[in-house]
């Protein structure tokens, strides 16, 4: 193999896929990434096993060929190579020489027939959406995914599709977050997906918030695919029953607050300053027209402030996790929020207060202190 190609193309093209490596190193070929010539381009692929992405770049090939060569050491020389250099590749006697002007680098590596690939699976489905509809999704419900939960279906993101609308969810047990849209997809009945953690947050790295194009996602019952421009993203699903997620999703609370979400946002950021590893909650104290926010930590130190709010109901006192308050929040685009309460112990839903093109619902179980 021996390849001419301008650094930030390569550097691109490697940033796609550099998130698809094996951390862990449980093989050590899965250090590494595959390099392989088209007749006019470079394809690159990094996989773990459970999640697959793949790159190109244009090139100027002089010899085919394919190798396999580590990612983090190919990714940092590339990295500190001057931004409009150009590199040669070229394999030599089981190594990838590198040389860009006065550099040479000489990296060691490992025979691309033992790199492994996953194969695609036969689509059962194909869902068509803008790009920018699938990021804000995922963007407005992966905060509440879990995170290494023995529950291994938390640990991703339900990906519902019907005929009418197509639906994120997820869930780490104490909060939900739920976004949809309105879209027709040519499903017959409603398709259920988990998709992991990883994938989800390669996604979100790979699609365009701005982006109004539609994108194909092809599914089988094993697989999740995504084809862009110069990517393609594979992952495995994982194999589980996703929660029943609308019994948890309060119905009839009638407590109904409407605040001013950066008013709120601000006095939970100065709450928050007294958190410590054993507390991270905070009192909601709402009496008419009136919240007030009541922290106080396990060194007796506390903080109270008062904002004025929409309410005309009984008075109640509820705890909530700060954070999890406030990765709500910065999900809501709306400059108002509605919060519904029921009770000290039941869960609150909250919402922006206008319909939008991507609707949200969040829930929130209140903690005790």
């Amino acid at each position: 193999m021996q390849l001419t190609v301008n650094r930030q193309d390569l550097l691109d093209a490697i940033n796609r896929v550099i998130g698809g490596v094996e951390k862990r190193q449980t093989m050590p070929i899965l250090g590494n990434l595959l390099l392989e010539t088209g007749e006019h381009d470079l394809k690159i692929t990094a996989t773990d096993l459970e999640i697959q992405l793949e790159s190109s770049t244009l090139v100027d090939v002089q010899q085919p060929g394919r190798t396999t060569v580590n990612a983090r050491k190919l990714h940092d020389i590339v990295r500190a190579i001057g931004s409009e250099a150009h590199i040669e590749l070229q394999q030599e006697d089981g190594f990838l020489i590198l040389r860009s002007g006065q550099s040479v680098f000489r990296l060691g590596c490992l025979p691309a027939d033992e790199f492994p690939r996953m194969e695609a699976t036969a689509e059962d489905h194909r869902v068509v959406l803008p790009q920018n509809h699938l990021r804000l999704l995922l963007e407005k419900t992966q905060f509440s995914m879990a995170q290494q939960d023995v529950r291994y279906f938390l640990n991703g993101l339900l990906f519902e599709v019907a005929p009418d609308h197509i639906r994120c969810v997820a869930t780490d047990g104490h909060r939900l977050a739920l976004a949809e849209t309105d879209t027709e997809q040519s499903v017959a009945d409603t398709l259920r997906i988990i998709v992991p953690r990883k994938m989800v947050m390669e996604l979100m790295r790979a699609l365009d918030r701005d982006d109004e194009t539609s994108i194909e996602l092809l599914v089988s019952n094993q697989q999740i695919e995504l084809k862009l421009a110069r990517q393609r993203m594979v992952s495995k699903l994982i194999d589980g029953r996703f929660p029943d997620y609308d019994r948890v999703i309060p119905k009839n609370n009638s407590k109904v607050v409407i605040a001013d979400r950066e008013s709120l946002r601000h006095v939970l950021q100065r709450a928050a300053v007294l958190n410590t590893d054993r507390f991270a909650g905070a009192h909601y104290l709402l009496e008419t027209d009136q919240l007030a926010i009541e922290a106080i930590n396990s060194d007796q130190e506390s903080s109270r402030e008062e904002i004025p709010v929409d309410y005309q109901g009984d008075s109640l006192k509820i705890a909530f996790n700060i954070g999890y308050m406030l990765a709500i929040l910065a999900n809501i685009d709306d400059p108002q929020v509605r919060m519904q309460f029921e009770t000290p112990e039941s869960s609150a839903l909250v919402q922006p207060t206008t319909a939008d093109l991507i609707r949200t619902r969040y829930v929130l179980m209140p903690m005790k202190i």
